[in-house]
């Protein structure tokens, strides 16, 4: 019995995450349809720039591929509740990609990620069995980024 074919033609779009310049950002030139880096904005961006020159090297479109990157993502109503969080969650934040702060400093944030070429953006929060940081991040953040 055959297995179905999928839907996609010619196969299923390929993301592969890394931030590795030599090798595994040339194999998102040569074979992904997406690809996920981590950093912080200027970091993201050299490594989209490098990237870039993969897809040159091989002649194969930029814009072919898109961009994500991928952070840790604490958000708090104010400067106190982002301090606290950030104490509180102290344990599972990652030293080089968090993102913390209160909806207007990720609104930032995030703005200056699209800027250096981002499209779109994983994310994980680790508080996120407390409504208020997933609430707060659907009504604040994502309605101002919505025309980035």
């Amino acid at each position: 019995m055959d297995n179905p074919a999928p839907v996609q033609k010619p196969h299923p779009p390929i993301m592969i995450g890394g931030s590795g310049e030599r090798v595994t950002l040339r194999l998102v030139a040569r074979y992904a349809q997406f690809c996920n880096v981590s950093g912080d904005p200027e970091t993201v961006r050299h490594r989209l720039e490098i990237l870039r020159e993969h897809c040159d090297r091989i002649g194969r479109p930029y814009d072919e591929v898109t961009r994500s990157n991928f952070a840790t993502v604490i958000v708090g109503r104010n400067e106190a509740a982002v301090k606290e969080k950030r104490a509180r969650l102290s344990d599972l934040i990652p030293e080089n990609e968090a993102l913390i702060g209160t909806p207007d400093q990720l609104i930032d944030t995030f703005q200056e990620y699209a800027r250096a070429g981002v499209q779109y953006s994983i994310f994980r929060m680790p508080d996120w069995l407390d409504v208020e940081p997933v609430q707060l991040f659907a009504e604040l953040v994502i309605p101002a980024l919505a025309n980035t």
